[in-house]
């Protein structure tokens, strides 16, 4: 909670919803003007480049911004656990100096592993990612990042051989 920005673009499915960003460390309360104004132009950035018709490509599109390992690890676990809150709630995103985007640490997973009925979580199929074409009234919805990313055909290839890769006996 506290002080942070409001994406420019609206969640899949959205109808007045919107995603905001909100920070954590250093708090609202103690971060500079210019930390704050650096961190929202970098994840400004990082979205433009996204929702760009360029988007997949390695230098101009996204992975100029975000880990693509940190982005397919945390995607695999989010679904992995089927958690209600995926992408949503206790989603945090940290950018160490002269670093990309990464996302973590896992935060607050009370409600993975079918843990509850809320929005259809309670059955093991569905896309967690995908939560607003099953309950697009939830006041908060996952950002488009991952619907985008779906369609990264490079992004699904590491996606589905870290899956597997990690699925190996010994992993």
């Amino acid at each position: 909670t506290g002080a942070g920005w409001t994406s420019s673009y609206a969640p899949p499915f959205a109808t007045t919803q919107t995603y905001k960003f909100n920070y954590e460390y250093p708090s609202s309360g103690s971060i500079t003007g210019v930390q704050g104004a650096y961190s929202k132009a970098y994840v400004d950035s990082f979205e433009n480049a996204l929702n760009s018709s360029t988007f997949t490509d390695t230098l101009t599109g996204w992975r100029q911004f975000a880990g693509l390992g940190s982005m397919v690890d945390f995607m695999i676990m989010q679904e992995v656990s089927h958690n209600n809150e995926a992408y949503r709630v206790n989603t945090f995103i940290y950018k160490d100096k002269s670093k990309k985007l990464h996302m973590g640490p896992l935060w607050n997973g009370e409600l993975s592993y079918a843990n509850t009925a809320s929005c259809n979580c309670g059955l093991d199929t569905g896309w967690c990612y995908n939560l607003g074409s099953v309950c697009g009234s939830e006041a908060k919805l996952p950002p488009f990042w991952w619907s985008k990313l779906v369609t990264d055909q490079a992004f699904m290839d590491t996606l589905k051989c870290t899956y597997h890769q990690y699925r190996q006996p010994g992993n």
